[in-house]
């Protein structure tokens, strides 16, 4: 049987669950893919001005872990490793559903041109 452990309350009750970090950036993810879908119609290549905005929030995500060693070992130590890599992972999630946008319609135009 598992022994509970407490939590130490200095990091871990100021941070959100990791559902609620993962339906945040998904929610983010489909506004950007309603956005670049409405771009494309504007023009072909017009979704591509997403891109920056996508990379921005996806290195807004990793620079907190990436910079702050001291912070990054508090949370991995009260919150877990997998935490970190959740929530990195999903703030991944919007540039990556971009750059898949932009390689299917890139695919797209390549195989009516042929």
């Amino acid at each position: 049987m598992p022994i509970p452990t407490p939590i130490i309350a200095e990091i871990a009750d100021k941070m959100p669950e990791t559902s609620i970090v993962w339906l945040f950036d998904f929610s983010i993810a489909i506004v950007l893919l309603a956005s670049a879908s409405g771009l494309w119609f504007l023009h072909r290549w017009a979704h591509l001005l997403l891109l920056p905005v996508a990379a921005w929030w996806a290195w807004m995500g990793f620079s907190d872990y990436a910079l702050d060693a001291y912070w990054r070992r508090a949370v991995s130590q009260e919150m877990g490793t997998s935490y970190v890599v959740q929530s990195v992972a999903a703030g991944c999630l919007p540039l990556l559903v971009i750059v898949g946008f932009a390689l299917a319609l890139f695919r797209r135009c390549s195989i009516e041109r042929s």
